[in-house]
């Protein structure tokens, strides 16, 4: 639209080209003004958009008038394909060949999408090693204990190392959210650990030293979820 309204030789009445062109410029303004105001919105994809928009925009535009609209039809289309063809190719190239920061970024936005249902899985087996220890399927503290040993102490370290594999540079926009979640898995893999210590040993003071662990990961998760609840707003 900003590509045809501003190009002199489309055969729109200027009353009505400027019009059109003000009341465009205005609400491109307006989304980039929006994305920047607003730290979950990607303003490189509304910069993108726009850029991309306006150049295929002004590739395809064609006049009004009857004299010129059958000319150019067929060449504007081969110069339309090309530079669409240029784009993505460019485009391509840095996902197809990531910096070592890209990498790290990439590694860590595929640990953040599987994170949910490996969590859930661990919660489960806690869960369950819960279930054993009030004695309402049998096993009690030794089964209490063994879940949380080799299985949910498995999984929570298994989770840590995914999550803290990418070094995420400290000025990174992820950096905070990786260090906060890192705590709270911590927070809970001593806190299978220790526990199942405590029982199997019978020992306070291990006892006391899972019950720190476990509120530890729960501050991390309030800290975190304000932190996700601050980047939406």
């Amino acid at each position: 639209m900003l590509a045809f309204v501003i190009n002199p030789r489309n055969g729109v009445p200027r009353s009505v080209m400027t019009e059109h062109r003000n009341s465009t410029l205005a609400f491109a303004a307006y989304s980039l003004f929006y994305g920047a105001a607003h730290a979950a919105i990607d303003n490189a994809a509304h910069i993108g958009g726009l850029l991309g928009g306006f150049l295929i925009g002004l590739v395809l535009a064609h006049p009004l008038d009857h004299a010129h609209r059958g000319s150019s039809g067929g060449r504007q289309s081969f110069v339309a394909a090309g530079v669409g063809l240029l784009a993505l190719a460019t485009l391509s190239y840095p996902l197809l060949h990531p910096s070592d920061a890209g990498r790290r970024d990439q590694a860590f936005q595929s640990a953040l999408m599987v994170f949910p249902a490996e969590e859930h899985r661990a919660v489960q087996a806690m869960q369950s090693a819960q279930t054993l220890a009030a004695g309402k399927t049998g096993g009690g503290a030794f089964g209490f204990a063994q879940i949380m040993k080799f299985n949910a102490y498995p999984q929570w370290n298994a989770m840590y190392n995914e999550i803290a594999a990418p070094k995420l540079a400290s000025d990174h926009p992820l950096a905070k959210r990786q260090s906060l979640l890192l705590r709270y898995i911590d927070g809970r893999r001593r806190f299978c650990q220790l526990i199942a210590r405590a029982v199997s040993e019978n020992d306070e003071m291990i006892a006391k030293q899972a019950k720190a662990a476990d509120q530890d990961a729960s501050v991390a998760v309030a800290e975190l979820n304000q932190l996700n609840a601050r980047s939406r707003h």
